[in-house]
């Protein structure tokens, strides 16, 4: 921080207090929030212009435009504390403008990673949408709700127990009950779900 904030009264408050003093037009709060945040600005604009995005010192603008952004949409009853809300400000700002900036760019063939490499492909090719997923969540909860009115509340327990990759043996001492019962149980299990 500049030398000349060193004999400012504001200069040893706190930030959420400067901030209350910004937001109330204290231009000189606002000036020094500016000035303690900059090197946190400037760090992460720098991490970000590696991305090929825009240039560091445009980078640098937007984000002390999220930092004016911070001042300006701080809350304290909130429970966050400025700093950690200015860095997400901040952070924000820089990823927008970056995804904004690629956006208009032709990105190079060099820098683009190929997605068809065997690293991808389960990814690419397992990875279930999330309608798939909503249809599978429902499709298990029928299920579930077919299995416990079909059968009593023994043969659940054990075929639950069983299918958690218990063995019979496991399965019967965890329930408290004879191997030939789950034995049993799973045989009449079986012929009521064909």
């Amino acid at each position: 921080m500049p030398d000349f904030w060193a004999d400012s009264p504001l200069c040893s408050l706190p930030d959420e207090r400067l901030c209350a003093l910004a937001k109330s037009d204290d231009a000189m709060a606002a000036a020094m929030l500016v000035a303690r945040f900059t090197p946190l600005v400037q760090v992460c604009a720098k991490r970000y212009a590696s991305y090929g995005g825009p240039e560091a010192e445009d980078l640098i603008q937007d984000g002390l435009i999220g930092l004016l952004h911070a001042i300006r949409r701080f809350d304290a009853d909130k429970g966050a504390s400025f700093s950690s809300f200015a860095y997400t400000c901040v952070d924000r700002s820089l990823i927008t403008s970056v995804k904004r900036s690629l956006g208009r760019k032709k990105i190079p063939a060099a820098n683009v990673a190929s997605l068809d490499g065997p690293q991808w492909r389960c990814v690419r090719d397992c990875a279930p949408s999330p309608q798939i997923l909503l249809e599978e969540k429902e499709s298990a909860r029928k299920l579930q709700l077919q299995l416990k009115s079909n059968l009593s509340a023994l043969e659940y327990e054990v075929l639950v127990t069983y299918l958690s990759g218990r063995s019979y043996a496991q399965t019967a001492a965890q329930l408290g009950i004879s191997p030939k019962t789950v034995d049993n149980a799973l045989q009449r299990v079986r012929s009521k779900l064909r």
